[in-house]
């Protein structure tokens, strides 16, 4: 039997959650890293499960190094596409270099592209989609050395190296899952506050309905929603406000307002039960259409206090190419609806998309700075640039644009939030929208609320505000010497 780390001689599993990027140093809190919890909770019972968050851990080899003393079954990975993929990968380099330990990675890019993940040799196992389920039949069959080609869900290779694919898993009903192991994580090192409030990541639900041609829903999810009934939900809710004492709770899901009728019945149970929370929440505008002020009211009598809202454009015709159900014309009169109320819409764009024109990118500028004007609660979350994910229809339209898709792990890393790898644009375009993303981040008279950040952070965006609406407003991105602060803030 293998070394326990604990008195039960149960076996060890490791789950591992790398360094996401750059945000990781200007935020106060880490997100609680949820993908592994929910991976944990399947197989807590059964294992003696250590998660490794390396965002806490500066000297992570030292604190790894002792976990693989344990001798893990496996070790589980997450990573989603971007700078996270070079953290997972020096990870998964360094404990191949430490023995034999067979390495797991699960995760949205792993799903999306397991043919490059597995052509690297520190990758042993990719698991596909919802771990759960999946991850728990591939850790019992490693652990009894028996053939995994019955688990469904994951790819792998076989001992000639061929990457075999077995069949797709069904999705999981939520309202099956256990709680998670809260207790497998210290608690207070990813409880924020916010507005005073102390505040956590939750989810309730996963997947959305709609197709937008750039998202990996269409992919990971099917573009099929799922959710845990009202009941449930208020049970999650109710025990993190006991057991913890969260009065801010951040609603990560992909959309949240699917059906209507469900989160009115959510908020009669807050009202009804009188709990003192706020809560954020993300809103698709098919679903804007269809709130009457009074259901709004209601929202923010139950302590709706953010919606997250995907613009992504400000021309109606990028809107339509990349299946956007909705116009500009649409977010403004949500915008106009939601001011009437002590709730903050906080918009997400995006530029940089293929055939996108100077004309769209300012029509995007001035879409965000309308936003604001007419809204004195409005916030703009970013202007992103624009990232690939492997698969999706918008994915598969690439190559006429000249896109050649990334080999390796090593190159899909280079994709990340704030470098732009895509060959449609050039290097001179390429400057200017990252210094609009950059700028961007600063556009609001309340900027400092919208993450939690570090109070240096805070003050200085307080400063730079007024010079970011300004670049926005005038369309000037050059000479920004401000982007030469934010690499030397980094390398600090």
């Amino acid at each position: 039997m293998a070394k326990s780390w604990g008195n039960n001689m149960k076996k060890t599993i490791i789950l591992i959650q790398p360094r996401v990027g750059y945000l990781d140093n200007v935020k106060n809190n880490f997100s609680t890293p949820l993908a592994i919890l929910c991976v944990a909770s399947a197989i807590c019972e059964d294992y003696d499960v250590k998660i490794f968050d390396q965002r806490l851990n500066p000297d992570w080899k030292k604190k790894l190094n002792e976990l693989l003393k344990t001798n893990p079954v496996c070790i589980g990975i997450t990573s989603m596409t971007g700078e996270q993929l070079k953290h997972a990968l020096e990870i998964s380099e360094w404990i191949k270099s430490r023995g034999r330990y067979i390495i797991v990675w699960g995760g949205i890019h792993p799903t999306l592209d397991s043919e490059t993940v597995l052509k690297n040799n520190n990758i042993d196992y990719v698991v596909c989609g919802e771990g759960e389920e999946t991850f728990k039949e591939l850790v019992n069959s490693i652990s009894k050395n028996l053939n995994v080609n019955s688990v469904k869900g994951i790819s792998f290779k076989d001992k000639n190296r061929k990457i075999i694919h077995t069949p797709q898993r069904n999705f999981i009903d939520l309202n099956n899952l256990p709680q998670l192991p809260y207790h497998l994580v210290d608690m207070e090192k990813y409880i924020g506050k916010y507005k005073g409030r102390r505040s956590l990541h939750i989810q309730l639900s996963r997947g959305c309905p709609f197709s937008c041609s750039y998202c990996y829903n269409s992919v990971y999810n099917k573009s099929f929603w799922r959710t845990l009934t009202v009941e449930n939900a208020f049970k999650k809710i109710s025990f993190l406000y006991n057991k913890y004492d969260i009065r801010y709770f951040d609603f990560i899901d992909d959309n949240l307002f699917v059906k209507l009728d469900r989160m009115e019945k959510l908020a009669d149970e807050i009202i009804k039960n009188k709990m003192d929370i706020i809560w954020k929440g993300t809103l698709e505008i098919p679903s804007s259409k269809k709130m009457s002020e009074d259901y709004i009211a209601k929202m923010a009598k139950a302590g709706l206090e953010r919606l997250e809202v995907g613009v992504e454009s400000g021309s109606n015709r990028i809107l339509k190419m990349v299946n956007k159900h909705q116009t500009i014309e649409d977010v403004y009169e949500l915008n106009k609806k939601l001011s009437k109320f002590n709730i903050t819409p906080g918009y997400n764009f995006m530029v940089g998309f293929p055939s996108e024109t100077r004309e769209d990118v300012q029509m995007t500028l001035k879409s965000a700075l309308k936003l604001l004007e007419e809204n004195p609660n409005a916030e703009i979350n970013g202007v992103y640039c624009y990232t690939p994910y492997p698969g999706t229809p918008l994915y598969n339209e690439l190559a006429k644009f000249g896109f050649v898709p990334p080999k390796s792990i090593e190159e899909w890393s280079k994709f990340t939030g704030d470098h732009i790898e895509t060959p449609w644009i050039s290097p001179k375009e390429k400057k200017k929208l990252s210094n609009i993303q950059f700028a961007s981040y600063f556009l609001n008279k309340k900027g400092s609320d919208l993450l939690d950040v570090k109070k240096t952070i805070q003050i200085l965006s307080r400063f730079y505000q007024p010079i970011a609406r300004a670049r926005f407003r005038f369309n000037f991105f050059g000479l920004m010497a401000e982007t030469k602060f934010l690499k030397f803030y980094r390398g600090l």
